[in-house]
């Protein structure tokens, strides 16, 4: 089985484009657009989702493993 997130990121945030390949993003705050991406999925084949779940799962590994993580937090703490 796969599991999708359904995250909640302005348009040209960095995290929206992250997910972008990955999964549905909707806006914050937007019940109607939330409500609709959800009967969306829950209307998909299979196939769709499926995608979304091959293409996420890698991502958000190697994106929020340990090491990713506090690498990036160290390189904008140098950048300040």
């Amino acid at each position: 089985m796969v599991g999708l997130s359904l995250p909640t990121a302005d348009k040209g945030t960095q995290i929206a484009e992250v997910l972008f390949d990955c999964g549905v993003v909707v806006e914050p705050e937007n019940a109607e657009h939330f409500t609709n991406a959800v009967l969306q999925l829950a209307r998909d084949s299979g196939q769709g989702v499926a995608q979304l779940g091959v293409h996420g799962t890698p991502s958000t590994r190697s994106i929020m493993a340990k090491d990713h993580v506090l690498r990036e937090f160290d390189r904008q703490l140098r950048g300040v």
